[in-house]
């Protein structure tokens, strides 16, 4: 491949038309992107679809841009409490099989773990009591981030909706499956 790469002209603002690989480049005002001539940025960056034609200059306000960076923000939070969630599910369950369990047992003193690798002889009665706190903690802690996922959707959807009145099929904000 011989591209050529060159600095670009100050004055105009331009890099050359092949200091991108053969895709159009400039270097714009503040709130304005050229899509003209980019095959990359329109294709990929823009997911052009279903034949619709994506016009040929966007204007990205400073607004439109931090709406933009927000709602990646609230998305990456979003799933990073999602996979919270989760593990507050299965500590549940596991919490709910280890009374379960303690029911079963015929002893009077079981062995309670305390940490990864320490375990501690402890009466049953006591252990049922730090099941049923632990249990109540998680309930609680899964509930506020149950919350805090319903209030970060509810903000995404309203940023989605802004952003989709303003550029169309031009900007994709949809989850790749």
């Amino acid at each position: 491949m011989n591209a050529e790469v060159s600095k670009p002209n100050r004055s105009s603002r331009q890099c050359s038309p092949t200091c991108t690989g053969g895709a159009r480049a400039a270097l714009l005002p503040l709130g304005e992107v050229d899509l003209t001539g980019s095959p990359f940025v329109v294709g990929a960056m823009f997911g052009q679809q279903g034949g619709a034609t994506t016009p040929a200059q966007v204007q990205v306000a400073w607004e439109d841009q931090s709406n933009i960076n927000r709602f990646n923000k609230l998305n990456n939070e979003w799933h990073e409490l999602q996979a919270r969630v989760q593990r507050q599910e299965r500590l549940t369950e596991d919490l709910e099989d280890a009374s379960n369990e303690l029911m079963l047992v015929d002893d009077d003193e079981v062995r309670f773990a305390m940490s990864d690798c320490l375990f501690v002889r402890l009466p049953q009665d006591e252990v049922e009591v730090k099941l049923q706190e632990e249990a109540e903690r998680v309930k609680k802690d899964y509930e506020s981030t149950k919350e805090e996922v319903e209030k970060i959707g509810a903000e995404m959807a309203m940023l989605k909706t802004r952003l989709y009145e303003k550029f169309g099929n031009a900007i994709n904000l949809e989850e790749e499956v």
